[in-house]
């Protein structure tokens, strides 16, 4: 019984939003083979990101990186400031679909309605959208 009231107190879903911004930002920044070839590619052709090719070949690595690192963090600290911010990584990582379907970005649709149901939380009260 013990177990559980520790397990309840948990949110698995911010969890596992957290392990993948944890390894995304690692990613990009301690450039794993491959890597910045891919995010530099899918960055230059999106409409939305391509003014980040200006920063250089890891501008883009870079940018994203330290914004899911501070997201990350915001996430931990001020949790509705970084449920909001999270929502804007996944749609933006979301809006690569529209040159090419890749499975890496797939996971992208279920850590964007994590995000949109911690950023309600947070925020659906002030805009009348919460049930709480």
């Amino acid at each position: 019984m013990i177990i559980n009231q520790y397990l309840n107190k948990i949110n698995f879903s911010k969890l596992g939003l957290l392990i993948i911004l944890g390894f995304g930002w690692m990613e990009k920044i301690f450039v794993w083979e491959g890597v910045p070839e891919g995010i530099f590619k899918m960055v230059e052709t999106n409409i939305l990101t391509s003014w980040l090719t200006k920063l250089g070949p890891m501008g883009p690595n870079y940018f994203l990186g330290y914004f899911e690192l501070i997201v990350f963090i915001l996430l931990i600290v001020k949790e509705k400031y970084g449920a909001l911010l999270s929502c804007l990584i996944f749609l933006t990582t979301l809006s690569f679909l529209i040159n090419d379907f890749s499975f890496s970005i797939a996971k992208d649709f279920t850590m964007l309605g994590i995000s949109i149901d911690l950023t309600l939380r947070h925020w659906g009260k002030k805009i009348g959208l919460s049930k709480n």
